[in-house]
């Protein structure tokens, strides 16, 4: 508690994007009157949201930024009305790395048994949606399916069923460290988003394109923004992801490619890490 209110003390403003730390940072700019700024990357519950309305109307709070339309779309029916004037939208964009990424066409000839390569990356648990892939495996038996990602701690039971259901076109690997490096050298060229929860934002779906893959998502949550901004293919119900990859796996190398770079340009100019900095600069300074 000291170490934090010491620092603060000899700040000119606070940034805040631990939630954790929310109530102690809003205490701490009223009694040293330093002006706050909280970032709010993921959905809250009731008793949270209500404490994130009256931060918006503290007067020492500077900001309140939401990471996507969608976090802050769910707070308009709360319980006491954010404060508009001090609220920001600002989406989340590419790390530095990912954004200097450049275009390489993953869609050339090889000598494998299909030019389609799929990859799930995150976290093994269910509301990440990755028990679709035995279903697509068993439908696409040409394709080969990679499922990213450490094992989830309270969802064993979920793990070994799915695990059980692997076939020989899907393939399991813990989490990496270099997943730029893992893309290359499996030839991955098409990124799978199949969230079940809403999802705050989605990461993974923009860093997958920044990649030059041809990437899907579902319609869940913040998901549904990222594939109107930068034409990723979208989907609902199960069948309608069976027609988007049957589409693309009728398709030529060249039309693969020219998709494949269309959600490239577009996910760079609308997630670029410059313009990401720069808002943050101009919300945050005063």
């Amino acid at each position: 508690f000291f170490k934090y209110f010491y620092q603060i003390k000899s700040s000119d403003f606070i940034y805040c994007n631990a939630p954790r730390l929310f109530i102690f940072c809003a205490i701490a700019s009223i009694f040293l009157k330093k002006k706050s700024n909280y970032h709010i990357h993921i959905n809250y519950n009731f008793y949270e949201a209500i404490l994130i309305s009256l931060i918006s109307r503290i007067k020492s709070t500077n900001k309140v930024i939401f990471c996507s339309k969608y976090v802050f779309n769910n707070f308009n029916n709360n319980f006491i009305p954010l404060n508009k004037k001090k609220i920001s939208i600002i989406e989340n964009a590419l790390s530095e790395e990912f954004y200097n990424e450049k275009y390489k066409n993953r869609f050339v000839l090889n000598n494998k048994k299909s030019l389609l390569k799929l990859a799930i990356i995150g976290t093994l648990k269910p509301e990440k949606g990755q028990d679709i892939v035995p279903y697509l495996a068993k439908n696409f038996p040409k394709i080969d399916f990679f499922l990213i990602g450490k094992d989830s701690k309270d969802n064993q039971g979920w793990i070994d069923k799915l695990k059980y259901q692997k076939s020989s076109n899907i393939f399991f690997q813990t989490e990496l460290i270099d997943i730029k490096e893992f893309i290359d050298r499996n030839h991955i060229n098409i990124f799978l988003v199949p969230s079940k929860w809403d999802e705050p934002f989605g990461l993974v779906a923009i860093e997958g394109m920044s990649l030059s893959c041809i990437t899907i998502v579902s319609n869940r949550g913040g998901l549904k923004d990222i594939a109107k901004n930068t034409g990723a293919f979208i989907y609902s119900r199960e069948i309608e992801l069976i027609e988007i990859i049957n589409n693309l796996d009728s398709l030529g190398r060249k039309k693969l490619a020219e998709i494949s770079k269309n959600q490239f340009l577009r996910t760079k100019h609308h997630y670029s890490f410059k313009k990401f900095s720069e808002e943050i600069r101009r919300n945050i300074v005063f």
